[in-house]
């Protein structure tokens, strides 16, 4: 029994640990490696490799967990990253490394960890670190609209001119406020869902103010309008559940009203105290979504075109071979002076000129299969509603989002993909009691 408690005790400080490294804690700088000095790596590693080395045994039965539908992501990953070791481009291969070493071994670990915190009763657990660490990544966010980037050294571009208007972007702890704006979006859904999930309580509707605001602070439209119509197409689903089944879960509902009116309340509050304190700043947020002036958004969606169109014609100017199978990972992008990288602003352009054809129909099959099949779990069944409705609502917002950018390439982002991958995987383990 003791050793079973330091297990699952184990178990928790290394999840713990792992989102605390990635999400809180300063990446380390590998300039020297690459010859870039903006090129870091994240510290997340390090709980990974602790559970590999005091659990090798649970590592090797983990692996059987590869073969299946959310396994074969990783499969596929794998088979990228061969491709990238042939090319012998130390940058491509780095990143190539550290992609497929957060894919496998977070996939393992989580599946594995899950399995067991589900045994034990305990999958709440693992829910309060994350909404604690995202009530603190969010927090960070807000503050850096006021002080800037909380880690300089490792974000990019942290601001826009909108109207005429330089805007402070909430980057907090991240490489950039796209980047925040994602990971916020999928902690918000966590929070929504999965937070005490029986009951709307103070803690609850603190931490999605809280996230809410985090989300709101980063002025990243990808990851708002994804996160909105994400809520859009989940509300439809719940629509189409209650005319066809005459059952609902009142609770979602609930939720979502009392989200609806959170917001609202803090975009009026946040409107009225930037018009009163600082008028062209607030007209220069509207402007950047289009509120009250188009041409910005029209300006930013020319250039995104015409990323999206270098990337497909970079595709194109491959050569057969690669056309199927890709030119590498990240060799769809490249590197400025300062280390920057300049992408596609696309994942799926990305990925059909980083793994080809193949490596894109296959990301795109795994990913509509495992959103469909949710889809289906939330309009006919009775158990499991918040989980599947979790799984549903990232992995739209995390598709429609990578419209906008190649996000999955993000240590950080990849691994929380996982981690929603992975519940999918064990909401077949579930107990009616465990979620409602």
């Amino acid at each position: 029994m003791l050793k079973n408690n330091k297990k699952i005790i184990l178990y928790h400080f290394i999840f713990g640990s792992l989102f605390i490294l990635l999400l809180i804690a300063p990446q380390i700088s590998i300039g020297n490696l690459t010859g870039f000095k903006r090129n870091t790596l994240s510290l997340g590693f390090i709980p990974l490799l602790l559970w590999f080395m005091f659990s090798p045994r649970e590592v090797v039965k983990s692996f059987r967990n590869i073969y299946s539908k959310e396994g074969l992501i990783i499969i596929a990953i794998t088979i990228g990253v061969i491709r990238t070791f042939v090319l012998l481009e130390i940058v491509s291969t780095l990143y190539a490394v550290q992609f497929w070493f957060y894919a496998l071994f977070s996939f393992l670990f989580f599946s594995n960890y899950f399995k067991i915190v589900v045994k034990k009763k305990q999958f709440s657990i693992p829910i309060k670190i994350l909404i604690l660490i995202g009530i603190i990544y969010a927090s960070g966010c807000i503050i850096s609209t006021f002080t800037g980037a909380i880690y300089p050294h490792q974000a990019g571009a942290t601001g826009a001119y909108w109207g005429g208007i330089r805007i402070q972007k909430g980057v907090g702890f991240a490489e950039s406020q796209n980047s925040a704006g994602v990971i916020l979006s999928i902690l918000l859904w966590l929070a929504i869902f999965l937070f005490s999930h029986h009951k709307i309580t103070k803690r609850w509707i603190i931490s999605i103010i809280i996230i809410g605001l985090g989300l709101f602070s980063t002025l990243s439209r990808g990851a708002i309008f994804s996160f909105i119509l994400g809520s859009l197409i989940f509300l439809t689903l719940l629509l189409i559940r209650t005319l066809k089944t005459k059952y609902i879960k009142k609770f979602l509902f609930r939720k979502l009203l009392i989200i609806f009116v959170i917001n609202i309340t803090i975009f009026f509050s946040f409107a009225t105290i930037s018009t009163i304190l600082y008028p062209s700043y607030f007209v220069g947020i509207l402007q950047g979504f289009g509120i009250n002036n188009s041409q910005q958004v029209v300006y930013d969606a020319t250039q995104r075109s015409s990323a999206w169109s270098k990337g497909i014609k970079f595709w194109e100017k491959q050569g057969p071979i690669n056309q199927l199978i890709g030119a590498g990972f990240r060799n769809s992008s490249h590197q400025d002076k300062n280390g920057l990288w300049h992408t596609p602003h696309n994942l799926y352009i990305s990925i059909l000129g980083d793994c080809g054809i193949i490596g894109l129909t296959i990301f795109i099959i795994i990913l509509i299969s495992i959103i469909t099949e949710t889809g289906i779990k939330l309009l006919t069944q009775k158990r499991n509603i918040a989980i599947n409705a979790f799984i549903f609502t990232s992995l739209i917002s995390i598709s429609i989002n990578n419209f906008s950018g190649p996000h999955i390439y993000s240590p950080v982002i990849l691994t929380l993909f996982i981690l929603v991958l992975s519940m999918s995987y064990i909401g077949k383990l579930t107990s009616k009691k465990l979620i409602i």
